[in-house]
């Protein structure tokens, strides 16, 4: 569990010198608040609690040492698929965040020339646009500047690629 948007009652006068962390792990049992504070050696005035792991992300789990995708969380509970498809529930001790590899599709824009025989520009026009879908790319194609962008992707667990060369998660 983390404690972020942590609103740290420190005098203005000595806020400049001191660093305080905007969220801190949650590692304890003791009460949230006296751990804050013990933490840092500061009072709050308020706080916001988060599961530390979200639907989506790649994690391990210590015991195993197997990365597992979550899937769904229920309270402290997460539910977790393997790499076998197998679905499993967890606490948030028995996890530990991981880095994966991703494949994040992206698009851009290329701009480049045909070459179309008629007797006007129109009817040259008219048959480029009616013959878009059977001509070749253009082998004399250029970037269109600012066209590069990170297409939107609306379920990201099929983005994830397990570590250590497993293949794509649900294809």
């Amino acid at each position: 569990m983390k404690a972020i948007n942590i609103q740290w009652d420190i005098d203005e006068e000595i806020k400049d010198g001191v660093d305080l962390p905007e969220e801190i792990e949650i590692t304890d049992d003791e009460e949230i608040s006296d751990y804050l504070s013990d933490k840092t050696g500061f009072c709050h005035k308020g706080y916001q609690l988060v599961n530390r792991f979200r639907i989506s992300d790649i994690v391990t789990v210590k015991e195993t040492g197997e990365s597992v995708l979550i899937t769904e969380l229920d309270e402290a509970v997460y539910t977790v698929e393997n790499r076998a498809g197998e679905e499993l529930k967890f606490d948030e001790n028995q996890l530990e965040a991981m880095e994966a590899s991703y494949e994040i599709p992206v698009t851009w824009e290329m701009c480049g020339k045909i070459r179309v025989s008629a007797k006007s520009a129109a009817e040259a026009m008219a048959k480029a646009e009616e013959e878009l879908d059977y001509v070749e790319l253009p082998d004399n194609g250029e970037y269109v500047d600012g066209s590069f962008e990170v297409t939107n992707y609306t379920e990201p667990w099929k983005l994830w690629l397990y570590q250590d060369g497993f293949q794509k998660l649900r294809g």
